[in-house]
């Protein structure tokens, strides 16, 4: 059927029905969600917005209409806010293009993007020109939902389609799936929101329960209003249409000949789709409309609403909260998809024998800096069916903001694990800290943090790769390349090193640490499992750190301590030798396994991708995972 006039369009409706049908230009394309993550900056996908300059990250509950100054839709006295995730194109080698998106032809000529916005003045179900009440200010909801990742669900949503257009004017079968082949004018998606209100909320707080819906899919006949929800609203509709035209070279398509789009969220099958609306009509405007007979373009021109031009609609904007970030031309992944719709987060988090390492890096560089990325598969190499890895940067690292500060770092590290744990669900037993360099003081101070909770927080273990014992004792022992002392002769002189030592903002008293975490987790009967790691020839740290700690850690485990020459004495008739490559002590506690390891070549960051690392990690986890323990035979 092809949209040639308005009255062929409205028998698509009912002929008893009058609508308004108007274009929105897109006002912005950014990652802001103020319904299902109000106030987060950046949210987790990509969206498409339209309508009134009041759309910010956090939206309160207020007449959206008294904090706007213009709209980017037809009606100017329009100020509510439309959004919907964006459809984005994945090439065959891995990359992604956002698909953009054209109006629609029977529309104001002008209008850049945005979408079709459609209000029905009467009831659906036929049954005479029942009352239909303009939504409240502060009114929102939204219909689908980002996380929906079957068709079962899928379908369940009448109101949720997509449409292989042949042409720009042609409307074909709706399904709940992306099309599977080539669209030759483009996809149009399509959100049906429900139309049946409870009488007394303007949201709810999965935003969709003060609403009900009796649709039947498309513009068809729908049921009445039940008891729980019978006040009749008009029932709001998008429709966008996205121009996939310059995407059908099906050489560009994935090899097993699958559909190539995906939504923001990173779903690839159309399920994920959702829209979102908060209300922001001024004045009586809408209640003015929908007591009127008129239709579509008919309502224009104050037939009762004022309407404006396509070049004072594209006028209209927001602030781009997240500048730098890039959504256009081909991107290597999705900007910051949904990490919990990724198959990786699923497999950790429903996983109950999957693992995960929280790695703490060093000093300099970021998560992405040379040696790293393939030190994170050493990491998992034992068991990478298993074993999943999280890394971050720092505040002031990277591309993360703020100023580096050692409650600083101690604060990003607890949030990682807050959300490790909290957000993604992963139980502290199934959680290894490892640490390298900077990343050991960090780790220690968290491990310290979690055996000081009540109860205290057991963790599978924690791994330390080139420690030190603090900042003081570090700056005393650096040689550059581990000849020339820098501060070492200054140590001699216990008052002026000393008073040098108080110009230190951040002590990383990784030593204390180490020993209040032992501390506590023997008081509280905590299982816990250290293992040091330290190659002789670092001349960045040396090793004298690593085996310092190792005494400390020890001398927390014994009431009465132990002196250095005669743990000295002790660690020889415990030390295994492994030849060429190093030695290995290991001291049982009552509740503890404490290991160290001092390999004769490694360097500082060298060592990161010996196979130590591998065993050590490997070592650590079999002691708490059965499965894990008969690998190794």
């Amino acid at each position: 059927m092809k949209w040639f006039s308005s009255s062929l369009t409205l028998a698509l409706i009912a002929p008893s029905q009058a609508a308004l049908r108007f274009g929105c230009s897109t006002i912005s394309i950014q990652r802001l969600d103020p319904l299902v993550e109000p106030g987060k900056i950046p949210s987790a996908h990509v969206h498409q917005i339209v309508g009134g300059n009041a759309f910010n990250a956090t939206m309160p509950s207020t007449d959206v209409g008294d904090h706007a100054d213009c709209t980017t839709c037809v009606f100017s006295e329009d100020f509510s806010n439309y959004w919907t995730a964006t459809m984005y194109f994945k090439a065959r080698n891995g990359t992604y293009k956002r698909v953009p998106i054209i109006a629609n032809a029977q529309l104001t000529n002008g209008i850049k993007g945005g979408m079709t916005i459609y209000y029905t003045q009467q009831d659906f179900n036929s049954n005479g020109k029942q009352k239909i009440t303009a939504f409240p200010p502060g009114f929102r909801m939204t219909v689908g939902s980002p996380t929906t990742n079957n068709r079962a669900d899928a379908v369940k949503n009448t109101g949720l389609r997509y449409t292989c257009l042949d042409t720009i004017l042609t409307r074909g079968a709706e399904t709940p799936d992306f099309p599977s082949k080539p669209c030759k004018a483009g996809i149009m998606a399509i959100h049906h929101f429900p139309a049946c209100w409870n009488g007394k909320d303007v949201d709810s707080p999965d935003h969709q329960s003060h609403m009900y819906n009796t649709g039947k899919g498309g513009f068809q006949v729908a049921g009445a209003c039940p008891s729980s929800h019978p006040v009749r609203m008009p029932q709001l509709a998008y429709e966008t249409i996205w121009d996939t035209t310059g995407f059908n070279d099906k050489s560009l398509w994935p090899a097993d000949g699958s559909q190539p789009f995906v939504w923001s969220t990173g779903e690839t099958k159309g399920y994920s789709t959702h829209g979102d609306y908060v209300f922001g009509w001024k004045g009586d405007s809408l209640q003015r409309a929908m007591d009127n007979s008129c239709m579509f373009q008919n309502c224009e021109n104050g037939r009762p609403l004022k309407s404006q031009t396509a070049e004072a609609m594209n006028k209209c904007a927001v602030k781009n909260w997240i500048p730098d970030e890039k959504v256009d031309g081909w991107l290597m992944e999705l900007p910051a998809s949904n990490f919990e719709s990724r198959l990786a987060f699923k497999l950790l988090r429903d996983d109950p024998e999957a693992r995960l390492i929280i790695h703490f890096h060093g000093a300099a560089g970021t998560v992405g800096s040379g040696y790293r990325t393939s030190n994170y598969r050493a990491l998992s190499a034992g068991s990478p069916g298993m074993i999943h890895v999280l890394t971050f940067d720092y505040r002031g690292f990277g591309k993360s903001d703020g100023v580096p500060s050692e409650s600083g770092l101690i604060l990003d590290a607890l949030s990682v694990m807050d959300w490790a744990m909290d957000i993604a669900g992963i139980p502290p037993s199934r959680i290894l800290i490892f640490g390298q360099s900077l990343g050991t003081a960090v780790s220690l101070a968290v491990a310290d943090h979690f055996a000081a909770q009540s109860p205290p927080v057991n963790l599978a273990g924690i791994i330390l790769v080139a420690p030190f014992v603090d900042v003081g004792t570090l700056v005393a022992t650096y040689r550059v390349a581990g000849l020339i002392p820098i501060l070492s002769p200054i140590a001699r002189f216990p008052s002026l090193f000393g008073y040098l030592r108080t110009f230190i903002r951040d002590s990383w008293l990784s030593r204390d640490r180490i020993v209040s975490y032992i501390k506590a987790a023997e008081k509280s009967n905590v299982p816990y499992r250290i293992t040091i790691i330290h190659a002789e020839d670092d001349y960045d740290v040396p090793c004298y750190h690593s085996q310092t700690l190792f005494w400390h850690a020890v001398n927390a485990t014994l009431s009465g301590g132990m002196g250095k020459e005669g743990f000295e004495m002790r660690k020889d008739g415990l030390r295994m030798s492994l030849g060429s490559a190093g030695t290995v002590v290991e001291w049982r506690a009552g509740n503890g396994v404490l290991k160290e390891e001092i390999l004769k070549y490694g360097l500082h960051d060298v060592v990161m991708g010996n196979t130590v690392i591998t065993m050590a990690v490997m070592r650590i986890i079999s002691g708490v995972d059965v499965t894990l323990r008969r690998g190794l035979k």
